[in-house]
C-alpha cells in the first residue's frame, strides 16, 4: 500500500477489548501509534510495548491528540477477555486501544503496514518488530502512514526519527 494511502479505509470490522465493534475509520481524529503484538508473547512484544510507553512519556504535551493501538496477531487466543485482562495487567491507560479481528483482516492490515509475520507454533509468531504511526492531526492527514520505527531493544534507545514525529504533533 502506498505511504499516502488511507489505512483507515480498510473495511473489515475489528473488536475492541471491551467487546465493541469498530472500523479503523472510527479512530480518526488523533494520531495512532500502532503495533501488532500478541498477548502471550514473552520477548519482542513487551519490548515493543515498552518502546510505545517511552514514546508516550515523551509526548505528554500531545495528550488528547495521540492514542496507542495494539492489534493482536493471534485472534485465536486473544479473545476479548484476554485483551481486557492484558490491558489491565499491563497498566495501559485510557489512550490505549487493544483490538482483535479475523485472521484475514489481521493479515490485510499487516500487509498494508508492511509488517510480515507467520505462526511458527501454536504459541509463537515470527514477525517484524515495528511501531507505525498513522497521521490524523491535522485532519487533512487522516490515516496516512507517517513514520515507521523499528522496535528497539535498549532501555535508553528511542526511535531514530522521534524528533520528526514530535514536530508533526506540535
Amino acid at each position: 500500500m502506498p505511504r499516502d494511502a488511507d489505512l483507515r479505509r480498510l473495511g473489515s470490522s475489528r473488536t475492541l477489548q471491551d467487546g465493541s465493534e469498530i472500523q479503523l475509520s472510527n479512530l480518526a481524529g488523533s494520531v495512532q501509534v500502532l503495533a501488532m503484538v500478541y498477548t502471550h508473547c514473552e520477548h519482542a512484544c513487551p519490548r515493543i510495548i515498552a518502546d510505545m510507553h517511552r514514546i508516550r512519556s515523551q509526548l505528554k504535551e500531545s495528550k488528547g491528540r495521540v492514542d496507542y493501538l495494539l492489534v493482536s496477531l493471534d485472534p485465536e487466543r486473544d479473545d476479548v477477555e484476554r485483551l481486557a485482562h492484558f490491558a489491565k495487567t499491563s497498566r495501559l491507560g485510557q489512550d490505549w486501544t487493544l483490538l482483535r479481528a479475523a485472521d484475514r483482516t489481521v493479515r490485510e492490515l499487516a500487509a498494508a503496514l508492511g509488517i510480515r509475520y507467520r505462526r511458527v507454533s501454536k504459541e509463537e509468531f515470527i514477525r517484524s518488530s515495528v511501531i507505525s504511526v498513522l497521521d490524523a492531526y491535522p485532519p487533512t492527514l487522516q490515516g496516512k502512514l507517517s513514520f515507521v520505527f523499528p522496535g528497539q531493544s535498549s532501555r535508553n534507545s528511542r526511535p531514530s526519527n522521534f524528533p520528526e514525529l514530535r514536530q508533526v504533533l506540535m
